[in-house]
């Protein structure tokens, strides 16, 4: 074809969106401008790198870019409807290559199967996906790994395979004395071509013969860049790579110069029958039925074929539109006074007609869009309250619930409209709920009443609930509106509060018994001696006063043992010195081993911050003492001042952490504290017997969620 040349005319701007960072890969561009092949074009290429998430296919689409430079990517996403065509091909096999280590034990390309695999976007493309489908290995088989764009993971052990090129990542492998196995997937009958240049089907469509001027420039770079390997890689080190290995460069050049076959092929010739082979082949392995693709539909993915077949198919329209348009104003000329007879005569009723029903329909616009400005407004307010809310008719049936009642009492969205509301109702309270509604029919509520009462689940289960009912006049019916609030967890926390009020007294009087009701009987025993014994050498009186004294000493340092494990932190007194404070007080009392690591930076400031983390510090080893039966703690606390993370390990029996919502009040409270100063807490059971209370709290927790 003849060159293009545009030496008069100003240059044109064009971008060509590359398919990787700058290398030997993209070196006949680079050369093209560099010898003016573009200028002579009447061309100015920018070259831009490909961006990490960007396609090279999506910004030619999109208008970005003019040019892109892409691998066999481009026919599966032509398959799904990527407006684009092809240009060149640079090389004639695909570069691309499944690369493993021995030491994974990966010999054949069914061993992939269960390995890890290194991959870019977590997913497998082109034709490394066509190459493993084609060995019955679909992407749910391998375990895909990101692709931070260097072998990192690879040589050190945490991937066993990774999809590479044949032109850069053996190089790497051979240089660090690697050892490793490839596969291609030509070896498989996997066929494919290497970079395509390719451009938008309305790029093509507007402006094609800037498009044949860009290739034909591109394609006298590339031969250029082969014939002068050196001078190309010190253009490349000298403008657009500066930091690159100068002996890979050469590597990438001669992979790449064998894979374009220049001896045997054309430089960028793409063969029309293999293409279609290639189409053909790619659409099986991705599950396209061969009923989807078109006839010779593939070959329009090739800039000639296609614009022949724009051609074709524009001369075919022009002549339809010719005999569409002849016949259409013979069909016209009839169909015209016909109508026009008729016209006139409903001209007149309609217009009559017309302005009664505007007026019509504006009254009904009006009510209609004020009724659901209201309906609007009150289902917002109804399904945006915490609680249930019902409605019932005089008769005892729910005309509506919102989605927070029907979930309370286990019904599905609609589905209690209609019903009695008996039906909600548990029978060791049937009677006495009916008596309140009888009475509310006949009097009404006078107001607002609030009960409490006890529901029933559809499942069975009796709900205690708080019930606040009031009168309203629906569509002129008399009806009763009742917000229902689930008071269950109130009700249980009382019941949980009362019972370690209880435990604790318990547990102080028998402390008390055991330590200072038995040193008081001891003080008791040495007085009566002293009282007794009148003729007692002045000796032994003063001993047994010594012994009343250290009695009476060890029986304030217990009695002080036993406050302190009550007390919570005090202003003076920092995080650090508190559970200090109540280690010693869990060894002195209840026998337990306890001990206390610190690896802070800075002491926590904040005394509210401070204050939650000691309370839950002592609530959780009560726990693991109290019902895990632990004989050792370990308290663990780090932090730089603002945030840290607090951890209680036990070896105790544990519990299951799934069941903490179900827990008692001491777990929620726990969890309300950590709430409250905005942390976030965990209970972990160790692999090696007993639990772990782990609250992270300040910036900490929010870098360790997201990780």
């Amino acid at each position: 074809m003849e060159k293009v040349t545009r030496r008069d005319e100003p240059l044109t701007r064009v971008t060509l969106q590359l398919l990787w960072r700058h290398q030997f890969q993209f070196a006949g561009y680079y050369m093209a401008k560099e010898k003016g092949f573009y200028r002579e074009a009447g061309l100015d290429v920018e070259f831009r790198e490909r961006r990490a998430g960007v396609h090279s296919i999506d910004e030619v689409i999109s208008g970005q870019a003019d040019f892109g430079v892409i691998n066999d990517l481009l026919v599966q996403r032509a398959l799904h409807g990527a407006p684009v065509v092809v240009l060149a091909a640079l090389q004639q096999r695909s570069p691309t290559v499944v690369l493993a280590t021995r030491r994974s034990g990966i010999n054949t390309i069914k061993d992939l199967a269960g390995k890890r695999i290194v991959v870019a976007n977590n997913q497998i493309e082109g034709v490394a996906r066509q190459l493993l489908l084609s060995q019955g290995i679909a992407d749910h088989d391998v375990l895909k790994m990101p692709h931070d764009y260097t072998l990192t993971a690879l040589i050190e052990g945490r991937a066993d395979a990774c999809i590479g090129y044949l032109s850069d990542e053996p190089y790497t492998l051979r240089k660090l004395g690697i050892d490793y196995v490839s596969f291609q997937p030509r070896e498989y009958g996997v066929d494919a071509y290497g970079d395509l240049l390719f451009t938008s089907r309305r790029k093509a469509q507007d402006d094609p013969e800037q498009v044949i001027a860009f290739r034909e420039a591109s394609l006298r770079g590339w031969e250029y860049a082969i014939e002068h390997v050196e001078e190309a890689i010190d253009h490349i080190l000298a403008v657009y790579a500066p930091d690159a290995d100068r002996e890979k460069l050469v590597f990438e050049a001669i992979r790449l110069r064998g894979l374009m076959a220049t001896d045997l092929v054309t430089l960028g010739h793409v063969n029309g029958t293999r293409w279609s082979r290639i189409v053909r082949q790619t659409a099986a392995l991705e599950g396209f039925p061969e009923s989807a693709l078109p006839v010779n539909g593939e070959n329009h993915l090739l800039f000639e074929q296609y614009m022949a077949y724009r051609w074709q198919y524009g001369r075919l329209l022009l002549v339809l539109s010719a005999v569409i348009l002849v016949l259409g104003t013979l069909f016209w000329c009839v169909v015209s006074w016909t109508l026009n007879r008729m016209v006139r005569r409903r001209t007149a009723e309609l217009t009559e007609a017309n302005a009664q029903l505007n007026q019509e329909n504006e009254m009904r616009r009006l009510a209609a869009e004020s009724l659901r400005q209201s309906e609007a407004l009150f289902k917002t307010l109804a399904e945006g309250i915490f609680d249930g809310l019902s409605m019932v008719d005089a008769n005892g049936c729910l005309i509506y619930t919102n989605a927070r009642f029907e979930a309370m009492y286990g019904y599905g969205a609609g589905t209690l409209i209609g019903k009695p509301f008996e039906c909600l109702l548990s029978p060791g309270y049937a009677g006495r709920e009916l008596m309140r509604f009888g009475k509310w029919s006949r009097t009404g509520t006078g107001g607002t009443d609030r009960i409490e009462a006890v529901l029933r689940r559809k499942d069975g289960k009796d709900v205690p609930v708080e019930i606040s009912v009031q009168d309203v006049r629906v569509q002129g019916e008399r009806a009763l509106v009742a917000i229902h609030r689930d008071i269950a967890e109130r009700k249980q926390m009382l019941r949980d509060m009362v019972r370690i009020v209880e435990w604790e007294r318990r547990r102080i009087g028998q402390d008390l018994h055991d330590t200072i009701g038995q040193e008081l009987t001891g003080i008791a025993y040495l007085a009566g001696s002293l009282c007794g014994e009148s003729e007692l050498p002045r000796c032994e009186r003063e001993k047994i006063v010594a012994d009343v004294l250290e009695i009476c000493r060890d029986t304030h340092r217990q009695l002080r043992g036993i406050v302190s494990g009550l007390l919570p932190l005090s202003a003076e007194e920092t995080l650090s010195e508190g559970l200090r404070r109540l280690t010693c007080n869990i060894r002195e009392r209840l026998g337990v081993a306890c001990e206390l690591c610190e690896r802070s930076g800075a002491p926590v400031e904040d005394i509210h911050t401070a204050s939650h983390l000691f309370q839950i510090a002592q609530e959780a080893t009560a726990n693991a003492v109290r019902h895990g039966g632990a004989t050792a703690i370990r308290i663990t606390l780090e932090t730089d001042g603002l945030q840290g993370e607090l951890v209680i390990d036990d070896n105790g029996c544990g519990f299951d952490p799934a069941n903490v919502g179900t827990g008692g009040s001491g777990l929620k409270i726990m969890r309300s504290r950590a709430e409250l100063i905005g942390g976030n807490l965990l209970f972990v059971k160790r692999e090696d017997g007993g639990m772990s209370v782990r609250c992270r709290f300040g910036d900490r927790m929010d870098k360790q969620e997201t990780a």
